[in-house]
């Protein structure tokens, strides 16, 4: 490349005219990374959110599973007496 002393006003214009070109495809660049920089992080916290929700369903489930147990305990019980009841009767 030329020094620029050596160059003409043409040859100047149309470096300054590339630059600018490649300047710009520069930025471009770099603005289509900060948009997917942006998307990552929405969905990092999106994730985080579905964690979180998930783990309190976990805990959740946790807290009903005895009760449930319980509940289960006692329709059977009930069945039990019922079916002694059909089988007094019979």
């Amino acid at each position: 490349m030329k020094r620029l002393e050596e160059m003409s006003m043409e040859e100047l214009i149309e470096e300054i005219i590339s630059n600018l070109r490649h300047l710009e495809e520069i930025e471009a660049v770099c603005q289509e990374a900060e948009h997917r920089r942006t998307e990552l992080e929405k969905q990092v916290k999106l994730l985080e959110k579905v964690q979180e929700s998930i783990s309190n369903a976990e805990t959740e489930m946790g807290k009903a599973i005895p009760y449930l147990q319980k509940l289960l305990n006692m329709k059977y019980k009930r069945i039990c007496e019922l079916q002694n009841e059909v089988n007094e009767m019979g």
